[in-house]
């Protein structure tokens, strides 16, 4: 991944330790190791405060421009590396989602991939078992969604959860994957008229799966 090879290159021609180059990002010295070994990607105001004190811009730590994507858009085009964080959306019970004026980094493959892309924020622990709580999900809204995919959707009009889905003729399965057993699958009947509604808002195609502070 180029931006982690951009990063441990800036830290070893400065001569600093993951810990000082922390210091500066504002993030653990275990936040720098995942990002220069490609297994998790900093947040765009770590990426800021880099190239702040450097003296860089952001798009040379990206990607040396990015073979063609542009830092710092706030669009999600495939021009951009970034995307907006809607809310939190509940990998419990459902709960409302929130509009909130936030973006995070996407990287350059997904972000080719899925431009239509958004971001929503892990509340609760019902998906822990793939994506703990904080965690920062990405979903495609125009991907096509199959059986055994995972989603976010509204249940009864703005209350939002996040589950991996099951079709079965007209019934609808929203599953848990979690290490709490107190979750447990909830089917909807499509074809029963009193039948809580349940709109897909977009399908699940990439996280970040460490917390916040590490990203």
């Amino acid at each position: 991944m180029e931006l982690g090879s951009n990063i441990k290159r800036l830290r070893v021609e400065h001569c600093l330790t993951q810990g000082e180059l922390g210091k500066i990002a504002g993030v653990s010295p275990m936040a720098v190791s995942q990002w220069e070994n490609g297994r998790a990607v900093p947040r765009m105001g770590a990426i800021q405060r880099m190239a702040d004190y450097f003296g860089i811009s952001k798009s040379s730590l990206i990607d040396n421009a990015a073979d063609g994507f542009v830092a710092g858009s706030v669009h999600y085009e495939v021009t951009s590396l970034t995307a907006p964080v809607y809310g939190r959306i509940s990998a419990g019970d459902a709960l409302e989602m929130l509009p909130v004026t936030e973006e995070a980094y996407v990287i350059p493959p997904v972000a080719e991939s899925h431009p239509d892309g958004f971001f929503l924020t892990v509340s609760g622990d019902s998906m822990d078992k793939i994506m703990p709580n904080g965690s920062l999900v990405y979903f495609d809204k125009s991907a096509e969604v199959r059986s055994g995919d995972i989603v976010a959707v509204t249940v009864n009009g703005d209350d939002a959860t996040m589950k991996r889905i099951f079709f079965a003729g007209d019934t609808i399965v929203l599953h848990p994957e979690s290490n709490n057993p107190s979750h447990r699958d909830r089917s909807i009947d499509a074809s029963d008229p009193d039948a809580p509604q349940v709109r897909i808002l977009g399908k699940a195609v990439w996280h970040y799966l460490v917390n916040d502070e590490r990203l």
